[in-house]
């Protein structure tokens, strides 16, 4: 049986991924490109990704895929993409897909990517930074306002996510707490010989410094979903701590299917969002970089497991991290952006490349795992242009 594999990567840029190519970082791109196929359009869109994966599932117009997006779906009305495969007796899995394409039966859908102002359903508790620093994080840090496009009003490059909140001391213990939409859980911190303990109901577990933990599964607090922790700075005598939490999502009602999904969760939990930014002034940069990396791989398993073993004629997704160092490094390496940064261009870029790579990786792992009818198809929606001239689609065609 024929496959197919769609591994989308929101915001991809072709003229980096060529140059990286070229400096021989990334392989298996490489090989993709040597033995495969490869084009480059240059469709009537906007910069905003969503609308046009879902255009591709659905058959819609990106012109209207704004508007389409808020109508219900009818996928035998419009006798779109996955309304042809069931036609065949076919089905498709949508995997942290965008949420606003309707895949009911006989497909799957798994933690699709909620791009609402809405709480997503499946978030129990979204991850945080937890530091005793928080007047040095919050107080006086001037935040990146950098708006381009049209209109440029829009805060398009770059990417805050304001996950610091206070971490403070009771009783001789450090009070973590973490802010669900319907509970907060409050965790212990002990100092343990100098190593951090975490007290998990009557549990205790010491946690690993700069790595991130094993993870925790909360079922004793009954809850149905687990959590890990990242220790940057643990030096009590100096009240200086510092921990990331991870998002934790609610394993019950995640996938459409819940025997596929919990087959899916045996790779380890699900999270959509990691807790600190692709950025060159990123403290906890590496952390960033292991759980976007373990992000990816868990999509690419998932659809080695899905195609190869459960007989989906049709796989996809959308990695969010290249897009992300984008946001965060692209205006500082581009000579044409208001924000180039001469001086650091090479160090911005550099943490571009480190993204590329994870991705790279991981279609290394789906090439080694796919059987010889399995196409693997890796699509962008959009590029990325830090200038002035970012979604003005009528002065990039003059130039």
């Amino acid at each position: 049986m024929r496959k197919v594999i769609i591994f989308g990567v929101d915001g991809l840029s072709m003229p980096l991924l060529q140059r990286y190519v070229q400096q021989g970082a990334l392989p298996h791109m490489a090989k993709m490109l040597r033995e495969g196929a490869a084009t480059e359009l240059l469709p009537f869109i906007s910069a905003w990704g969503d609308v046009n994966f879902v255009s591709l599932m659905s058959g819609q117009s990106p012109g209207t895929a704004w508007i389409g997006q808020s109508h219900p779906a009818d996928n035998q009305h419009t006798g779109n993409l996955l309304a042809s495969l069931e036609k065949q007796g076919k089905k498709a899995a949508l995997v942290h897909f965008p949420e606003t394409i309707a895949a009911p039966a006989p497909h799957f859908t798994f933690a699709p990517y909620w791009g609402r102002a809405a709480r997503w359903p499946s978030e129990l508790f979204k991850p945080m930074g937890h530091t005793t620093r928080f007047e040095q994080r919050t107080g006086s840090k001037q935040i990146k306002q950098q708006k381009l496009g049209w209109p440029p009003s829009a805060s398009l490059a770059y990417h805050n996510k304001g996950a610091w909140q206070p971490l403070e001391i009771e009783n001789g213990r450090y009070k973590l707490q973490m802010h669900g939409s319907e509970r907060t859980l409050t965790l212990w911190i002990e100092d343990h010989q100098g190593q951090p303990q975490l007290c998990l109901g009557a549990d205790k577990q010491i946690l690993p410094l700069n790595a991130w933990s094993d993870w925790l599964t909360l079922d004793n607090l009954d809850i149905s979903g687990s959590v890990r922790f990242y220790v940057g700075r643990f030096d009590t005598h100096n009240n200086d701590v510092e921990i990331l939490q991870s998002q934790v999502t609610n394993r019950a009602g995640i996938a459409s299917d819940a025997t596929l999904g919990a087959s899916l969760l045996e790779n380890g939990p699900w999270y959509s969002k990691w807790v600190a930014k692709a950025a060159l002034d990123e403290d906890y940069l590496r952390a960033t970089y292991q759980e976007g990396d373990q992000q990816s791989r868990w999509l690419a398993q998932s659809a080695i497991t899905l195609t190869q073993r459960h007989d989906f004629s049709l796989w996809a997704t959308v990695h969010r991290l290249v897009d992300e160092s984008h946001h965060n490094c692209l205006g500082q390496c581009d000579p044409q952006s208001p924000f180039y940064d001469a001086a650091r261009a090479e160090q911005y870029e550099g943490v571009m490349r480190d993204c590329y790579l994870v991705l790279d990786d991981t279609l290394g792992a789906l090439m080694s795992a796919i059987d010889e009818d399995t196409t693997l198809m890796m699509i962008s929606d959009h590029g990325a242009v830090p200038n002035a001239y970012m979604c003005d689609i009528y002065r990039y065609l003059e130039k």
